[in-house]
């Protein structure tokens, strides 16, 4: 396991258990969007370690909560960078992830994560929340 891993899965053990493959797609998914991030804004979070704690972990630690193991469809709501939709994807893969965001360029990186991971299990959607519960 390399160094980065190693720092990863460290800070990400007291909310989850991921296997190497979900910790190698989280470490290509947070490389995709620091390199993206410098031409188009994602997140002001620019340190790979900030990013890892105030990113990944921010994101898994919602997997404590009681009711989530209950939980079979997830929306996030206006995700951004996909945060935290898919670092949660990518940690629950038996569940159903719709990322809902309503601007384009942030849309299209949601797309292109997605392919790019191979994850099988998101619905990304460029649209607004209001209009979207109007239909």
């Amino acid at each position: 396991m390399n160094k980065t891993r190693q720092f990863m899965n460290k800070v990400l053990q007291p909310v989850t258990t991921l296997d190497q493959d979900q910790l190698h797609q989280l470490e290509e998914y947070l490389k995709l969007v620091l390199e993206v991030n410098q031409g188009k804004n994602l997140t002001a979070i620019t340190d790979w370690e900030e990013a890892v704690v105030k990113h990944l972990y921010d994101s898994l630690i919602v997997m404590h909560w009681a009711q989530w193991s209950q939980q079979t469809r997830i929306l996030d709501l206006g995700s951004g960078a996909g945060f935290p939709g898919l670092p949660l994807a990518i940690a629950n893969p038996q569940k159903t992830f719709y990322l809902l965001e309503a601007n384009k360029k942030k849309a299209n990186f949601l797309l292109q994560a997605t392919e790019d991971l191979q994850l099988k299990n998101t619905v990304v959607l460029n649209e607004r929340a209001e209009i979207l519960a109007h239909q």
